[in-house]
C-alpha cells in the first residue's frame, strides 16, 4: 500500500512537472509571435512617451490597467463570450471618451460620423492583418457554416443530452460522484484536464488582450481627435518605399518587376489608401536613389523581413541585376549602422 502511494505521489510529481513545461513552452510560442512592438503593455509605454498630456496619460493608464486586469486575474474560466467581450470594450471606449470629455453628459457621442467611419476601416484592417497570425491563422479558413453546424450538433447530442440529466438532479449527482471517483486516482485523467485549462486559459487571455489594446488604441485616436499610428504601419510604408526605389534602380523595370511591387503594396493591410497612392505614385515617376537610408530603428524580426522582401522583388526578373545587387549591399550595411533606440509610435509622415 506504502509502495502503491509513493508510486502515485512520484507520477505526479512527473506529470506536474511535465505540464508546466509545457504551459512554458506554449507561453514562449505566443512571445515570439509578438514582436517587440506587438508587446501590448511596451506599445501603452510608448504611447505615453508619445503623448504626455494628462488626458493622454490617463487614458492609457485606463488600458494598462484593463491589460494587467486579463493577465492577473486567478480564475481559470476566462471566457471570450461575444457578449463580456462587447462589454469590455463598450466600458473601455466610455471611460476613454469620459477622460477627454469630462464636462460633457454625453462623452460616447462626440465622436463625429467621420471618425466612425474611420475608425471602423482601422479596425477592419488590423483585424485582417491579425487573423493571418498565430492562434487565429489555424481557424481562419474554416467556414461559417461549418462552425454553425459544429455548434448546432453540440447543442443536439451532447448539451440537450446533459440538461435533461441535470433536470434529475440525484442521478446527476451520483453519475457525476462516480466519475469523479473513478477519475480521483488518475494521474492522466488530472493531466489532460489540466493542460486543456492551460492552454485554453492562455489562448484567452492572448486573445482578450490584443483586442482591449486595439480598442483601446482605437478609442485614443477617436476621442482625442489625434492620428495614431502604429510603429508596424510605419515599418510597411518605409518597406514599400525602399522596395520602390530599389526598382527604380533599372531605367526600365520590367513587367515581372512592376507585378512584384504592386503585389506587395496592394495586399498589406497595414498601409492606407494615402500611402498606396504615393508608393505608386513614386513607382510610376521611377524615383531612386543609390544610397537609400533606412526612416527606422527596426527589430530583428522586421529587419529580415525587408531584407528578404526586398531580395524576393529583386529576383522577380530571375535574379537581381549588377544595379540591384550594389543597392542591396548599400542598404544593408546601412541597416548595419543603425543606432539602437528604444520603440517609438509616431504618426505617418508622408
Amino acid at each position: 500500500m506504502n509502495t502503491t502511494i509513493v508510486i502515485l505521489i512520484l507520477t505526479g510529481c512527473v506529470l506536474l512537472a511535465t505540464l508546466l513545461l509545457l504551459s512554458r513552452s506554449r507561453r514562449k510560442k505566443l512571445r515570439d509571435h509578438w514582436s517587440e512592438q506587438e508587446d501590448p503593455l511596451k506599445r501603452i509605454a510608448a504611447l505615453k512617451a508619445q503623448f504626455p498630456s494628462p488626458s493622454d496619460q490617463k487614458a492609457c493608464d485606463r488600458i494598462e490597467r484593463e491589460l494587467r486586469g486579463i493577465s492577473r486575474t486567478f480564475s481559470l474560466k476566462t471566457s471570450i463570450a461575444p457578449k463580456r467581450v462587447y462589454a469590455m470594450a463598450t466600458d473601455l471606449t466610455r471611460d476613454i471618451a469620459e477622460i477627454y470629455y469630462p464636462d460633457t453628459d454625453t462623452p460616447v457621442l462626440q465622436a463625429s460620423i467621420a471618425d466612425l467611419l474611420k475608425l471602423d476601416e482601422r479596425i477592419v484592417s488590423r483585424l485582417t492583418h491579425k487573423i493571418e497570425e498565430f492562434p487565429l491563422n489555424a481557424i481562419k479558413d474554416v467556414s461559417i457554416h461549418k462552425i454553425l453546424a459544429g455548434k448546432e450538433f453540440y447543442d443536439s447530442k451532447v448539451k440537450n443530452k446533459l440538461d435533461w440529466i441535470k433536470k434529475y438532479k440525484a442521478v446527476y449527482t451520483l453519475g457525476n460522484s462516480a466519475w469523479l471517483a473513478y477519475n480521483a486516482l488518475s494521474p492522466w485523467y488530472w493531466g489532460r484536464k489540466l493542460a486543456y485549462t492551460s492552454a485554453r486559459e492562455i489562448t484567452f487571455r492572448y486573445l482578450l488582450t490584443w483586442i482591449i489594446t486595439i480598442v483601446g488604441e482605437e478609442a485614443m485616436a477617436v476621442y482625442s481627435r489625434r492620428e495614431i499610428n502604429t510603429h508596424e504601419a510605419v515599418f510597411e510604408r518605409d518597406l514599400a518605399f525602399a522596395i520602390v526605389a530599389m526598382a527604380a534602380v533599372n531605367q526600365a523595370i520590367s513587367g515581372k518587376t512592376y507585378a512584384a511591387v504592386l503585389n506587395h503594396v496592394l495586399n498589406k493591410s497595414r498601409l492606407n489608401d494615402t500611402v498606396r497612392v504615393n508608393v505608386l505614385r513614386a513607382l510610376v515617376n521611377q524615383k531612386s536613389t543609390e544610397k537609400y537610408s533606412p526612416q527606422e530603428t527596426y527589430s530583428k524580426k522586421q529587419t529580415q523581413k525587408m531584407l528578404t522582401s526586398l531580395k524576393r522583388v529583386a529576383a522577380a526578373d530571375g535574379g537581381p541585376n549588377p544595379g540591384m545587387t550594389a543597392w542591396l549591399v548599400s542598404f544593408e550595411e546601412a541597416m548595419e549602422n543603425l543606432p539602437e533606440k528604444p520603440m517609438v509610435m509616431e504618426p505617418l509622415k508622408l
